[in-house]
């Protein structure tokens, strides 16, 4: 007990001091140097005060552990930082304190300090693993945000894998679909007529969407019919013309709604034409507004012979496809009307001409006639 009093005479903070030099540089501490002073101050106390009190030398192992996690706490977590703390200890407490009790310090000390640093270090790991989860996550979703399509795409693949490993073989595939879609859009839009331009799209639908029915239609409003100029089911050949009964469907695809029904067998009372396509299978409804401006010109719709709902891919590429179409519809109306155009102004210059040409008033008329 006197020799623990004399430990107790002596300067915690001498002893805290030559601990700290001997130990703090073994490795990098995130506290600033007056922390880093109160902690070996506050864990030398502990060790002296340990040392001080009476009762069986187990009783200082926790006084140990503590003095162990705290050289933890500090990221002293290399092997040289526990050696020279009892090195220190030893040297500085020896003298006052017998070595079975300096023995249980030490083994408390190594027992926090080992319990401290692999928790830390499992701590470390799994943040690790989990940045290494977060960056695979974002670098998947930078190459899906590329275009709206692949997004939606994605949003798709995120709701419906939950293996890492099937994500990945999903992912690839939603690429490879993007560049299709892709090499479609290209040669829709440098076909050189409106009826290839049809033919491509209504055959890539069908490619990829299995249905009933694919068609593309042109929508008059103001008489509520539609007129067939694709179809990939025979029972609907070009130029057909159906009337629209579906009037709030009709309003809700002019303000650019999509329009989806789940089954068309539970709609009371149907018109000829939706019992027509009922007959032929159909249950599910898909139709997607082909708008120029503020003004609606057709649809894609698509007839599936079960119920289900459509995908968020699916969805993506109809949509996808029918503002390509719609621009390459109107474009090459306007080029055609740019050339009839033309060749009006043509025929009407050589009109003009030949007035002024020398010839009688038959030969006149009959060559006038022949240019009109």
């Amino acid at each position: 007990m006197e020799a623990v009093d004399t430990i107790a005479s002596q300067s915690i903070e001498r002893i805290a001091g030559v601990w700290r030099k001997a130990a703090v540089h073994t490795s990098y501490s995130p506290l600033p140097p007056a922390g880093i002073r109160d902690r070996f101050e506050k864990m030398t106390a502990i060790a002296v005060d340990a040392l001080r009190q009476d009762g069986p030398a187990e009783t200082i192992l926790p006084h140990g552990r503590v003095i162990g996690r705290g050289l933890v706490e500090l990221n002293l977590l290399r092997p040289e930082a526990l050696e020279r703390t009892f090195v220190c200890l030893s040297e500085e407490l020896s003298d006052n304190a017998s070595p079975g009790r300096l023995g249980h310090l030490f083994a408390g000390i190594a027992g926090g300090f080992a319990e401290a640093k692999q928790a830390k270090l499992l701590a470390q790991q799994e943040a690790i693993r989990r940045a290494a989860n977060s960056a695979l996550q974002t670098a998947q979703s930078d190459l899906a945000a590329s275009r709206d399509t692949l997004r939606a795409l994605n949003l798709e693949l995120s709701e419906q894998v939950a293996e890492r490993g099937r994500a990945e073989e999903i992912q690839r595939d939603l690429a490879d679909r993007l560049q299709r879609l892709h090499e479609i859009e290209l040669s829709i839009l440098s076909a050189d007529s409106l009826a290839t331009i049809l033919d491509l799209t209504i055959e890539h639908l069908d490619t990829l969407i299995p249905a009933v029915s694919i068609s593309i239609t042109q929508i008059d409003v103001a008489t509520k019919q539609s007129k067939i100029l694709r179809n990939t089911n025979p029972a609907y050949p070009t130029g057909r013309e159906l009337p629209i009964t579906m009037i709030d469907a009709l309003n809700r695809l002019g303000e650019g709604e999509v329009i989806y029904i789940a089954d068309l067998r539970a709609i009371p009372n149907p018109s000829p034409s939706l019992a027509e396509i009922v007959e032929l299978g159909a249950r599910s409804l898909l139709t997607v507004p082909m708008r120029y401006g503020e003004s609606l010109v057709g649809g894609i719709v698509i007839f599936l012979d079960h119920v289900r709902e459509f995908t968020p891919a699916e969805k993506a590429v109809v949509l996808e496809l029918a503002g390509s179409v719609t621009v390459a519809i109107q474009s090459r109306r306007l080029l055609e009307a740019e050339q009839t155009i033309r060749r009006r102004e043509t025929i009407l210059r050589e009109v003009a001409a030949a007035l002024t040409m020398n010839l009688n008033l038959d030969e006149l008329l009959s060559h006038i006639l022949n240019q009109l």
